[in-house]
């Protein structure tokens, strides 16, 4: 009898080590695989920074080149550039608020002034170097971008803007007025008409 106890205890024994046993080869399995998953996130995220940072160095290789040599702008990027593109862009980003239109003013005069700045370091670097001057626009492989661009409500809004503030004395600014107006009229026109 003490022999077939020693037995069953023993059976148990096993039975219940056996039991252990696979419990912690099922947590270590369970570990594992909790590592393996934490593991791919960081390299994935590891590798989304990568490329955002790729993206970001590659831009700023680019805007250094350009500040080295500028005729490796692009027509569209120059047409953005403009003083009449960067006014209709204040015009359009300032118009939808009260305090957007009483803040217009300034956000003009500020892309005046920030157009200005970019002119008169052109002017300078020409000056040093007549090779760095731009070539015509026609001759960039994206010009016709850059007459999609022209035809932007920011650059039309720009354009109008600058024709009635050369007349403001015969009334061009309220000319500019409805001249916006209507403009704003045919873009959402044009937007319906193309939805």
């Amino acid at each position: 009898m003490q022999e077939s106890l020693s037995k069953i205890a023993l059976l148990d024994f096993s039975n219940a080590l056996g039991d252990k046993l696979v419990a912690r080869d099922k947590s270590f399995d369970k570990k594992i695989k909790d590592l393996q998953n934490q593991h791919t996130k960081e390299l994935l995220n590891l590798k989304t920074e990568l490329k955002s940072r790729l993206k970001e160095f590659e831009r700023e290789k680019r805007h250094l080149l350009i500040l080295i040599d500028p005729r490796l702008e692009s027509a569209v990027v120059r047409v953005k550039n403009q003083l009449v593109y960067r006014l209709g862009k204040a015009i359009i980003a300032n118009s939808k608020s009260f305090i957007g239109i009483l803040k217009l003013p300034f956000a003009l005069l500020k892309a005046f002034m920030i157009y200005k700045k970019k002119e008169k370091i052109y002017k300078a670097r020409v000056s040093y170097n007549p090779n760095l001057k731009f070539p015509p626009l026609e001759s960039y492989p994206d010009f016709d971008e850059a007459l999609k661009v022209k035809n932007h409500l920011s650059y039309k809004l720009g354009f109008a803007f600058l024709k009635g503030l050369k007349t403001w004395y015969k009334g061009g600014l309220i000319w500019f007025y409805f001249k916006a107006k209507r403009l704003e009229r045919e873009f959402k026109e044009s937007k319906k008409q193309v939805l």
